[in-house]
């Protein structure tokens, strides 16, 4: 009989620790001037973590597979967001546009609304464009229509005959205010955010604009919310650290009449084949800092005499099963 009580103590208590370490989290975008943040939140709107970008714009978010990708409206962009470390991972980059806003994703396609509506597979690549004239500021799929909002109207559309979009106006109905920014679907209900100059709400409502929940903010100017499934915390670095990484370069931006030099770091777990690519936003490579067999454990490399022009630039590493993208600035 002890054994059996000892037993089943013991099953609560590994169910018990596991319950701590697994919990779903509230992902969430802010910015002020140059820079943003995205934060990691518990279901009761506790700060977990956060993570800040300088010279980016993070605004709209979207869920595929329990994976999080961001907007980047600085910079028509989209990156896989890593909640536990904060790493970027560049999916879309278009410069034949001017920026991101809103990002839904219906199974097979993401659609990205400029002035027109644009679509890309999960790799990346683009599926055409459909006409589109109005604003977005958040958009979501879910699982039948792709729906937009623009100062709290929220528009339902049918896409089933792309590139043409039918308006369901029927359908269309306001947020819970207009001050709402970014949009996403959770199966069931809609998720938004409020971008104010003093602390908003994250909000989660259904198809009438009706509130079923709400959270206060971390951060005023804030853009889009959603939700993820089992995170866990980054307490275990053999869970969130186990991989190669790239670092962000210091200093970035990079005040070319300054210093002219910026300094790049890497991890590597094991002695491999390595690159360090620089590419402009056209894709063109500018220079190639590395380009040989390393050994594991951490590395810096400098690129000094820049030559380049003032402007966006991107730089990569990568491996044979490893490629990890961020994002640098040369200033005047």
């Amino acid at each position: 009989m002890k054994r059996l009580i000892f037993i089943g103590l013991l099953f609560i208590m590994l169910f018990s620790f596991t319950a701590l370490k697994a919990q779903n989290a509230i992902i969430y975008t802010a910015h002020q001037n140059f820079n943003s943040r995205i934060y990691v939140l518990d279901m009761q709107g506790s700060v977990i973590n956060y993570f800040e970008y300088a010279n980016y714009r993070m605004l709209d978010l979207e869920v595929v597979d329990n994976e999080v990708y961001v907007t980047d409206a600085f910079i028509p962009c989209v990156y896989k967001f890593n909640p536990h470390n904060g790493d970027l991972e560049l999916i879309i980059h278009d410069m034949t546009l001017y920026y991101f806003y809103g990002i839904a994703f219906d199974g097979n396609y993401f659609y990205l609304n400029e002035w027109d509506m644009n679509r890309y597979d999960i790799n990346g690549d683009k599926f055409g464009t459909a006409s589109f004239d109005q604003s977005v500021q958040g958009s979501c799929w879910d699982n039948e229509y792709l729906w937009t909002m623009d100062e709290g109207n929220i528009t339902c559309w049918d896409i089933s005959d792309w590139p043409d979009l039918v308006e369901i106006s029927t359908n269309n109905f306001e947020a819970p205010t207009p001050q709402c920014r970014g949009l996403w679907f959770d199966g069931e209900f809609f998720w938004t955010a409020e971008s104010k100059d003093g602390l908003g709400y994250i909000y989660k409502f259904d198809y009438n604009g009706d509130i079923i929940q709400q959270w206060l903010e971390p951060a005023y100017k804030g853009w889009s919310a959603c939700r993820i499934n089992d995170y866990f915390s980054a307490d275990n670095p053999s869970e969130v650290d186990e991989v190669n990484k790239l670092y962000q370069n210091n200093p970035n931006p990079v005040q070319l009449y300054k210093n002219n030099k910026t300094s790049f770091k890497f991890k590597l777990l094991e002695n491999e084949f390595v690159e360090l690519t620089i590419y402009n936003i056209k894709g063109r490579v500018i220079k190639k800092l590395v380009n040989e067999q390393l050994e594991e454990g951490l590395h810096t490399v400098d690129w000094s005499n820049i030559k380049a022009k003032p402007g966006v630039y991107f730089y990569s590493l990568t491996t044979s099963d490893f490629k990890q993208t961020r994002k640098l600035i040369l200033l005047k």
